[in-house]
């Protein structure tokens, strides 16, 4: 069996998956207000390996929403459900890495935190009131740096840190060959990832901070940095290949017209640390 490559956005009343998956890179897939995705499993599900995100209606007081993702590195899927409020769409995309500013910043499983190597960016197509549940799935695969899924819980970025001085640690559910964690009553949404134990830095704050635009970016990408001291940057692509390097004291620009689609970092390193940012061509 092999994937679908769906190289546009695609509308669907509903997904039987039987052969293989999808592969959506920076596109997105709807269903109508009662579709759902069925029979997916961790060699058939929806890739994101870009900007892309599953699409689906999620009810008022109904049995979870699946949204059936995962990335190259494997199935990863997550669940919304909403006890009160408005019914409505949201959008769920996956990557794998958890960042220390949600999306951009150092990150966590290179820094040797103890976490679940999978970042959930869920959020509302349209605004208003939430009381949500979200359960999170995972292969032990995903577990980094000692993970001690006895001592587990979902964590939010808030816009400044991750708030797992706020959870308490429990045990993880296995079903099947996955495990799984659920937070009830978010009223606010976001980036989402799995912690554990209390040793997670949460205020850690990229030493090398930048303002990356635009991204998506098709030719020039323009990089605002705040640094003391010259500094190395990088090019990396998703593979690990460094494709461009130089030294810079502040801001500066990558030419990406020549680099094929797909998913790059821009990495920054000098003697008070370093920092990766995510750009998607």
């Amino acid at each position: 069996s092999s994937d679908l490559m769906v190289a546009s956005n695609l509308h669907a009343e509903n997904i039987l998956m039987t052969a293989g998956g999808l592969h959506i890179w920076n596109n997105e897939i709807w269903l109508n207000t009662t579709g759902a995705i069925t029979r997916a499993n961790a060699s058939r599900f929806v890739m994101i390996d870009g900007t892309g995100s599953l699409v689906l209606n999620v009810q008022i007081a109904a049995p979870y929403t699946m949204y059936a993702v995962g990335t190259d590195a494997g199935y990863a899927p997550v669940g919304l459900q909403q006890n009160t409020g408005t019914a409505g769409y949201f959008k769920v995309n996956s990557i794998n890495e958890v960042w220390s500013n949600g999306l951009s910043g150092i990150d966590f499983v290179t820094d040797d935190q103890t976490v679940v190597s999978r970042t959930w960016n869920v959020q509302p197509v349209s605004a208003g009131a939430l009381d949500m549940n979200l359960t999170a799935m995972w292969q032990d695969i995903f577990e980094v740096n000692t993970f001690d899924r006895n001592d587990s819980y979902i964590m939010r970025y808030n816009g400044v840190n991750w708030d797992a001085s706020n959870q308490v640690g429990t045990v993880a559910t296995p079903v099947g060959n996955m495990y799984q964690l659920e937070r009830e009553n978010l009223v606010s949404l976001g980036q989402f990832a799995v912690g554990a134990g209390d040793e997670l830095n949460i205020s850690e704050i990229s030493p090398i901070t930048a303002t990356i635009y635009p991204n998506p970016v098709q030719n020039i990408l323009n990089c605002m940095v705040v640094v003391d001291e010259p500094t190395t940057a990088k090019v990396v692509d998703i593979t690990g290949n460094v494709l461009h390097t130089e030294n810079v004291n502040g801001n500066h620009s990558f030419d990406f017209t020549n680099y094929p689609n797909g998913v790059y970092y821009v990495n920054y390193s000098n003697s008070t640390g370093s920092s990766s940012y995510k750009v998607i061509k």
